[in-house]
């Protein structure tokens, strides 16, 4: 909940919640279905050599594996040609797309955090600006300069501290309960190296022995041209997006390190101001949240890039080289975004104590000469695929409901006592099938099932627990694409016992 209310008015775009909210041939998860600019277009190849056109109108974010692309008619293809048409580009695009993303941030967030609007802009600009270190890890591109170290401070004990951190730790990539505790330098620096990119979290930094002796890797890590940290065995970067949190931290690190930082100052929950507790957080929501914003990034990669390198922000003119240094990345990505969450940036920076208002006026932005970026078209070649059962990188994107009857007939199979299959049986199957198309998670597996069935709930007792009766199951018809899918998987179920 926030200290003000969200008003649609002001431009955000509206998220599906479900398929009888939105009308939608592709499911995604609740927490990232965002609507698409672009249009599938599907050409089944049959075996006479012919071709059937098909076509889904809305294309979801694909998260982690995710995704579900449901061609709205298939039948017995020996291949499938498929190829992406995108509409002619416009500069409200991408803008769309984060302004969505960050819409859900706040509703995710607001359920169980009492922070301000500005306070969530803040933090969702930082979250998109550390994709720019872990997207690409793995080719060492370090497109950033600066990696602001991100701040949570609290005057005593309950003020929500360590939730705001587990929060920004699942929707940056990284599971809450690898934030570190107690730690020591050189435990952050192989947290660093090890965490590929992604955000390190250090919870409770108020406690350590002595805050000071971390100021070599707090300072370090802030530059991406800053000096290793040298230790006995090997000098390693620790360049990095780092998130601490604390009570009084920022009395207690060195002055240096605090001017490296965007500072939180967290809040005592009100009375009367009633929260969800962390405990009851569908963390699964948080997984998909994150999931949509490192594909957003991905799909605009170098156009907003490009934006973040060329942008000028007059507002960085009035303010001293090191408070320049931590927020003008962040500035710029808020500007993307639109004047309201620029404002909620400049506004919390005004709030902090860090420019004055009347700077505010003088640095005025005319948003109506910001030259936004304009996605690139990016051109698929058609390429046939020859469909082989025994080869699940020619299937394309597994529906959903063919998995679930694959997996529930493998189980019937094997034990004809068994009722049905269970929900987290199916997530543990596709953990080790990794199946292009199908959902990551019990929850979301559900309700793409239901979406493309018309199955509205999960058979509540199956074994004692829900997920789906074999007699359910049994209702559902395939196509022919459908049914090789199926035999397909049946036969990796096959190979890969035991499960």
């Amino acid at each position: 909940m926030t200290m003000e209310e969200f008003n649609n008015e002001k431009g955000y775009q509206e998220i599906a919640h479900s398929t009888d909210e939105q009308n939608c041939n592709s499911v995604h998860s609740e927490s990232d279905q965002i609507e698409s600019q672009s249009v599938l277009h599907f050409s089944i190849v049959n075996k006479g050599g012919e071709k059937e056109d098909c076509k889904t109108d809305d294309l979801v974010i694909e998260g982690g594996g995710n995704q579900v692309v449901i061609p709205a008619c298939i039948s017995g293809p020996t291949g499938i040609v498929k190829n992406t048409v995108e509409d002619i580009p416009q500069s409200e695009i991408i803008q769309n797309e984060l302004r969505g993303l960050h819409h859900l941030f706040k509703v995710r967030g607001e359920e169980f955090l009492f922070l301000t609007e500005q306070t969530f802009s803040v933090l969702f600009c930082w979250s998109v600006l550390t994709r720019f270190l872990s997207l690409y890890d793995e080719i060492n591109a370090k497109d950033l300069y600066f990696a602001p170290i991100l701040m949570i401070n609290a005057s005593g004990s309950g003020y929500g501290k360590s939730t705001l951190q587990m929060f920004l730790a699942w929707v940056n990539g990284i599971n809450a309960n690898e934030r570190v505790a107690n730690a020591t330098p050189a435990g952050l620096v192989r947290m660093t190296d090890s965490s590929r990119g992604r955000p390190v979290f250090a919870d409770e930094v108020d406690v350590l022995k002595n805050v000071k002796d971390f100021t070599e890797y707090f300072n370090s890590g802030f530059e991406r041209d800053g000096p290793v940290t040298a230790r006995a065995k090997a000098s390693k970067s620790v360049f990095g997006f780092k998130c601490v949190s604390g009570i009084n931290i920022a009395e207690k690190l060195e002055v240096a390190t605090v001017s490296r930082c965007i500072v939180v100052e967290m809040q005592k929950v009100p009375n009367g101001v009633n929260l969800k507790k962390y405990k009851y957080v569908e963390t699964a929501d948080l997984i998909s949240l994150s999931h949509a914003i490192d594909e957003v990034i991905k799909d605009y990669y170098d156009e907003i890039l490009e934006f973040i390198q060329t942008l000028n922000v007059p507002l960085i003119e009035y303010i001293d080289n090191r408070l320049g240094d931590v927020w003008e990345d962040l500035l710029k990505i808020s500007i993307l975004l639109g004047e309201d969450i620029y404002n909620d940036v400049t506004n919390f920076m005004f709030q902090s104590g860090l420019v004055k208002d009347k700077i505010l006026e003088v640095a005025n932005i005319d948003f109506t000469k910001v030259k936004y970026p304009i996605p690139c078209e990016k051109h698929v070649s058609q390429k046939l695929v020859i469909f082989d059962v025994t080869d699940k990188t020619t299937w394309g994107n597994v529906p959903t409901k063919v998995f679930v009857k694959a997996c529930g007939d493998y189980l019937v199979a094997s034990d004809d006592l068994r009722k049905g299959i269970r929900s987290i049986e199916l997530e543990r199957f596709q953990e080790k099938l990794q199946l292009a198309g199908v959902p990551i998670t019990s929850r979301l597996i559900t309700r793409a099932f239901n979406a493309e069935t018309g199955v509205q709930v999960v058979d509540k007792n199956v074994d004692g627990s829900s997920g789906y009766l074999f007699t359910t199951l049994n209702t559902i018809n395939l196509t022919s694409t459908e049914q090789q899918i199926y035999d397909g998987i049946i036969l990796l179920l096959k190979e890969k016992q035991p499960l």
